[in-house]
């Protein structure tokens, strides 16, 4: 979609902060990881830019922060796992 749209791609992942910080460092290592591989096919095309932010707290808040931060105009959310 990024590609027919022609704008940059950004994708966030929220870690909760209700672990541990040894539980959370790993988590938020293997979020980026898997973020930034999922988002290497879909912007490889048409060499659009790709952000992969990894945030901890509140997903509804990070979000809004986020989205209000980068000036999005659209907003696809994928389900929480």
């Amino acid at each position: 979609m990024a590609d027919r749209l022609e704008v940059d791609l950004t994708l966030l992942h929220i870690v909760s902060d209700e672990q541990s910080p040894t539980v959370q460092e790993k988590d938020l290592e293997d979020a980026f990881a898997r973020a930034k591989t999922r988002a290497e096919p879909l912007v490889s095309r048409k060499h659009r830019a790709a952000v992969v932010t990894v945030r901890v707290g509140d997903p509804a808040s990070n979000i809004l922060d986020s989205a209000s931060q980068a000036k999005a105009q659209l907003l696809i959310l994928g389900p929480h796992h």
